[in-house]
């Protein structure tokens, strides 16, 4: 049972003085609770980083690819990524004699020569664990590449030949990393540019982690406010790059060890790292250190090559929450990353921060998320705003990596990548361990903006192709009005999103994705594996641009087999290619695809400037459904214009069945049976001169809705609305009516009347008939494919009534019923009224509405309203009498309605030491008189007071209980041993009625230290104010004992102790 707790806690002291007297004081006294905390620091002496070298042997390099099989098309260059377990310079590869190196994209510092036939040599400047080899074929096949005892079967494609409706395997190897601490370089064997790992110079093993093993006592990281300084618990500032590097490593020692495991890192000055340490310097967090948070407070740190992250550990969730900062790095992983594996939910959070250096992040295994305004640049060199120093990158980088990514609500976030990928999410690490099995996704939630835009046509790809966005599984989400803006630099070669089997782009209600493509594309703008989903809702948006694209022949949508789109209601779909003359399709779909919109704004594929495209591809069978659009169509030819040589307008319902290009089969339902048929012959999206050479564009936009209102009506044959209906429509409409025995049957084509130019209509039954009152009328229009509704009640010449009650909860009349009048179907309101000392708690569901022929009854309920202010005391015998007790209690006033109102002092007066068991009462209540004096003649039991006014709906019971904090005490804090208070005689009496609460025991002692209830009240039991007294007029003076044994030993001295009264509520179970 969980108690509230109404009102302060109340004590009574009890004193002894010296000449043996028992003298008794009443005061208040409130209690503070006070709670601990304790921090343990634990520190370990770091050892130096030769001793993890001692005794080790030197073993021969294990090489792996990291792909098994990989599936590539003649003539595009792809990376071929080969793994090394330890960091080596020097190694054979071997390859197949057609491969072609493409060495203008080797990696800077890398050189590959042929030593003999299909031998090369694989050379790197400094050492490293993965390497990136450009190749290239010109014939298809399938080939083997290999390395020591790894193996690689490439298969190459032609062009042509790589189908929407095969599923091309995307980093297919789902083999668990190997178990280094640099497995995160081993990902970026997926870079096309070589990532490696220098340890740092200044005196710490950037690899050593603290041996402590338990998993660290993390923050929720959430939301914004848990991320705040107001819920931090260590709070650490730092001004310099020595101290920002303790802060997050946990290496402060001496007087500052206070400062290790803070979980917010307050920046207070610009920082650079002075210094200077290659390209990537990996510093690991101890093991066990806490979750941080980095504020920047607008300040600018440069990380050099500089990047924070834990060692590997699948077992422990990481978060990190960034904010307010202007960072620069040259890393490849960021100035901070989340481990190479992680548990799954780890966290990455950036909040208004702007970035420019190399990659974001690579954190594979993480849950990036983004809040405020953020700006990533990813750049292969950058001009320090501390130093002025231009700095190189680790170049060639994507805009980020990692498991997934959350754009919250009304987040703002741009991205730039000079050569790489802008968003890859779900590959490597992030498709291995806890994350193998999980989905991923880049979601923006509402009102989030995001815009993305690569430069380069090279860079880092990691197994997603060369894409803007690539995930390697998971789903593209936009949730409401948000919205995707992705792009190239002219002449990019790069193309725009690639997910694979099995996901979806869902595109939630008023959300746009925009793809503005700027080059001829070596992929698609949108490319989706096989059981695939596009989703546009109710007013979203997908729209697709095409420039400068040359020869290309790449298709613009690829989406394979299985696989369905669909645009909702008022939503748009739109492929435009501004120029350009390869063959390819604008939208090429798998076996079994669909693609179906009904209602929508716009469909509108559009290649008028590349005469040799086509607009829609799909493999046998494919299905294209469309309903409530207007078409229209431009031939292929010369027509570029806005003029169509088509126009079918009044779609209601079209399925149209394709075997690729080729149209096999249409079905179409129009208003105009001409238009029918001229849509059913010369809709064809690709043809060979017959009827026409196919189009160059075809738009759907939807049909407009149509108006239609009606006037009221009444059966009031005085009236003209009786016998006369009117109401505005589309001009043009037809209008029917029913839902009345006066309206005649319409005609089957003209309706009973038409809308005129103006919209307006009117329609007169025949002569002699009128509507019947409360009858509802119909009103249908017709336009073209449209339809609208309308409806009236016909108003009723019949009197209904309405009576208006006043009463409280338990049933009384406040008020005399009042009746008010009007013909059934009109609007009737009512109003509550206002009655001193009651407040309205009950408004009626029908206290306006429409007169009905049966009578209708609103009640309104109030309930009274009690004074919230303290109870007078009463007396205990008369407790309808008002009365100034002795010795007052100070009681808080904030008590509310459930109150103790007054509380006897108990005084036991002066009595002799004694030797033997000892009994000593309390002195009687007394009263005072008028001018304040103490009425020696008045005489009360000892007695609690209780109100209980609280309403009804508020009210389940209540319980009264005491205890005494401590034992008696001395003045000199002498205990008196074993003394004890009982209460006798106890009873409990009001003047204003109603069910009295249990008495919880019929004699009650007081042990020191334990709580004893003594009133308990049950549901309506305890209501109004209640005396609890102990003893009546005959037994006030001997109901409350102070029992002292005769082992007691008192001293001549006081004694005092507290009792704590307390009144709690009982809320419902």
């Amino acid at each position: 049972m969980k108690k509230k707790k109404l009102m302060a806690l109340i004590s009574t002291s009890f004193l002894c003085i010296q000449s043996l007297i028992f003298p008794i004081s009443v005061g208040v006294t409130s209690s503070v609770y006070a709670i601990e905390q304790t921090e343990e620091v634990m520190s370990s002496e770091l050892p130096t980083s030769h001793s993890y070298l001692d005794g080790i042997e030197a073993v021969d390099p294990t090489f792996t690819f990291q792909d098994r099989r990989t599936t590539n098309n003649v003539g595009e260059p792809f990376s071929l990524f080969v793994h090394v377990d330890q960091e080596i310079k020097k190694f054979v590869l071997t390859l197949p004699k057609e491969a072609i190196l493409v060495k203008e994209e080797l990696t800077p510092g890398v050189t590959i020569e042929e030593t003999e036939e299909n031998q090369w040599e694989v050379e790197s400047e400094t050492p490293q664990q993965r390497f990136s080899i450009p190749l290239s074929f010109e014939e298809e096949g399938t080939y083997e590449a290999s390395v020591g005892e790894a193996t690689i079967t490439l298969e190459i494609k032609g062009e042509e030949e790589l189908k929407p409706d095969e599923e091309v395997t995307i980093g297919s190897s789902q083999e668990e990393p190997m178990n280094t601490e640099e497995t995160k370089d081993e990902a970026q064997g997926a870079a096309s540019s070589e990532k490696t790992t220098e340890n740092s110079t200044d005196g710490l093993d950037e690899n050593l982690e603290n041996p402590q093993k338990s998993e660290p006592m993390n923050r929720d990281f959430s939301s914004s406010e848990r991320a705040s300084e107001s819920n931090a618990i260590n709070v650490v500032e730092v001004g310099t790059w020595d101290e920002l590097n303790r802060a997050v490593l946990n290496t402060f020692t001496g007087a500052e060890t206070y400062k290790n495991n803070s979980d917010y890192i307050k920046i207070t000055n610009n920082i650079e790292n002075p210094s200077n340490l290659g390209n990537d310097t990996r510093r690991n967090a101890p093991a066990n250190r806490v979750d941080f948070v980095i504020d920047g407070q607008g300040h600018t740190v440069d990380f050099n090559s500089v990047r924070y992250t834990w060692a590997a550990n699948v077992n422990i969730e990481r978060n990190i929450y960034i904010k307010n900062i202007n960072m620069y790095g040259q890393s490849a992983y960021g100035p901070f990353a989340i481990g190479d594996t992680a548990r799954l939910g780890s966290t990455l959070t950036y909040e208004n921060v702007y970035y420019r250096g190399s990659q974001l992040t690579a954190s594979w295994q993480a849950n990036m998320v983004f809040k405020g305004n953020n700006e990533f640049y990813s750049v292969n060199s950058y001009v320090s705003p501390i130093s002025g120093v231009t700095k190189n990158t680790w170049a060639n980088q994507s805009g980020l990596e990692a498991f997934r990514a959350t754009f919250e609500e009304d987040s703002t976030t741009i991205m730039e990548v000079e050569n790489g990928n802008g968003l890859i999410l779900a590959s490597f690490l992030g498709n291995t361990g806890q994350t193998l099995r999980q989905d991923a996704y880049a979601r923006l939630a509402k009102n989030a903006k995001v815009e993305i835009k690569t430069l380069g046509n090279s860079g880092e790809i990691v197994g997603t192709g060369l894409n803007i966005i690539g995930l390697a599984k998971g789903n593209l989400i936009l949730e409401e009005s948000s919205s995707l803006d992705i792009s190239t630099l002219e002449n990019s070669t790069r193309g725009g999103i690639n997910l694979t089997a099995n996901t979806a782009v869902e595109i939630a209600n008023h959300a746009k994705l925009n793809i503005n493509i700027n080059g001829e594309m070596r992929t698609s703008a949108i490319t989706l594996g096989t059981s695939a989903n596009v989703k546009v809702s109710d007013y979203g948006a997908l729209n697709i641009n095409l420039k400068n694209q040359g020869s290309s022949t790449r298709d613009v949508v690829s989406v394979g087999a299985n696989s369905e789109f669909d645009i909702g209601k008022e939503g748009d779909f739109a492929i435009k290619v501004e120029d350009g003359n390869g063959i390819r399709n604008l939208m090429n779909v798998g076996a079994n695809g669909i693609f179906q919109f009904d209602d929508s704004n716009k469909v509108d594929l559009d290649s008028r400037n590349n005469q040799n495209a086509h607009l829609v591809n799909m493999t046998n069978p494919g299905t294209f459904k469309s309903a409530y659009q207007n078409v229209t169509a431009w031939r292929k030819g010369t027509n570029t214009s806005d003029t169509p040589d088509f126009n079918w307008e009044g779609l209601a319902l079209s399925l149209i069945t394709y075997n690729n290009r080729e149209i096999t089969n249409i079905s179409a339902l129009f208003s105009d049976s001409q238009v029918r048929t001229d849509f059913q012959t010369n809709y064809r999206t690709t043809a060979s001169g017959n009827p026409h050479n196919g189009f160059s564009r075809v738009f759907f936009d939807r049909v407009p809705d149509i108006d239609l209102t009606i006037n009221s009506l009444s059966e009031n044959k005085n009236n003209e609305n009786s016998h006369v209906i009117t109401g505005k429509a589309t001009p043009g409409s037809i209008i029917q009516f029913s839902g009345d025995p006066a309206i005649p049957t319409a005609d089957l084509i003209e309706g009973h009347t038409k809308a005129d130019e103006n919209g307006e209509y009117l329609y007169k039954l025949p002569e002699g008939r009128y509507f019947t009152g409360r009858n509802t009328v119909t009103a249908n229009s017709t336009l073209g494919i449209r339809r609208a509704t309308a409806s009236t009640v016909v108003k009723s010449n019949v009197i209904g009534t309405v009576t208006v009650k006043h009463q409280s909860v338990d049933g009384q009349q406040l008020a005399d019923p009042k009746t008010i009048e009007g013909i059934v179907g009109d609007s009737y309101a009512t109003n509550s009224e206002e009655f001193d000392g009651w407040k309205l708690v009950g408004i009626p569901e029908n206290a306006s509405g429409e007169f009905s022929a049966d009578p209708i009854s609103v009640t309104y309920i109030y309930e009274e309203v009690l004074e919230k202010g303290p109870v007078s005391p009463l007396d205990p015998l008369e407790p309808e009498v008002e009365v100034d007790p002795e010795n007052k209690p100070d009681l808080p006033e904030d008590q509310g309605l459930l109150s103790i109102d007054f509380v006897s002092s108990f005084n036991f007066g002066s009595q002799s030491i004694s030797v033997h068991d000892q009994t000593y009462y309390a002195q009687p209540q007394r009263l005072l008189n008028e001018d304040g004096t103490v009425n020696e003649k008045e005489e009360r039991p000892n007695y609690v007071q209780i109100s209980d006014r609280r309403p009804e709906t508020e009210r389940n019971g209540w319980e009264l209980a005491v205890t005494q904090k401590e034992q008696f005490k001395g003045k000199e804090n002498q205990v008196l041993n074993g003394a004890s208070i009982s209460l006798s005689n106890q009873q409990v009496v009001t003047a204003q009625g109603g069910t009295v609460p249990g008495l919880q025991s019929v004699s009650c002692e007081i042990i020191p230290g334990n709580r004893r209830i003594l009133l308990k009240a049950q549901g309506n039991e305890g209501i109004g104010t209640w005396i609890y007294r102990f003893g009546d007029a005959d037994t006030a003076k001997e109901s409350v004992a102070l029992n002292v044994p005769r082992g007691a030993n008192p001293e001549a001295t006081s004694y005092s102790t507290n009792l704590i009264w307390e009144l709690s509520a009982v809320p419902d179970n």
